[in-house]
């Protein structure tokens, strides 16, 4: 990943611990600020209640936190890691949406989505049956959450299982 692009990984991180510190003082379980997006996504109410459970709990936050100051290594470990040319690998993008109507999200926001793009790119080209797909419309959490976002990507991920399927 570019060099540039660190710097959006590093604001995620902080408002990450951020919101992990007040899931820490118990804030969450009286009002969690995550409820009124969770009940947009239109979830049966147990699988709601159950993400908002997972919302309110500082492990979650800790382990994204993680995740994200891991981001780098990972990549470089991916990238030196030998594979063979004819294992299928399919790499799905979500597009970059904008931050709020009518406006962009800030240069370094876009690099960093731009890194992470060519990033996904490269991975796939490493195979010869490798496939880089970008769902310009979805985000992160629609490829999970939006009914049409995740139908759409569970066939992109079938089309390219069955065309890697061996002829029998």
């Amino acid at each position: 990943m570019q060099e540039g692009a660190a710097a959006p990984l590093t604001m995620y991180r902080i408002l990450i611990r951020l919101i992990q510190a007040l899931a820490w003082s118990g804030l969450f379980r009286l009002w969690n600020p995550f409820a009124s997006s969770v009940k947009r996504i239109g979830l049966p109410a147990q699988a709601a209640s159950e993400v908002l459970a997972s919302l309110a709990n500082p492990h979650h936050f800790g382990t994204a936190a993680r995740e994200l100051k891991a981001i780098k290594a990972t990549q470089t470990l991916v990238g030196s890691h030998l594979l063979g040319l004819d294992v299928p690998i399919l790499v799905v993008s979500a597009g970059v949406r904008e931050l709020r109507k009518g406006k962009k999200p800030p240069r370094y926001f876009a690099d960093f989505a731009s890194a992470l793009l060519q990033n996904h790119k490269d991975v796939a080209a490493r195979s010869v049956s490798g496939r880089h797909i970008l769902m310009a419309e979805a985000d992160h959490n629609s490829l999970l959450f939006n009914r049409e976002h995740a139908t759409e990507l569970a066939e992109r991920i079938l089309d390219f299982a069955e065309a890697c399927r061996p002829a029998v």
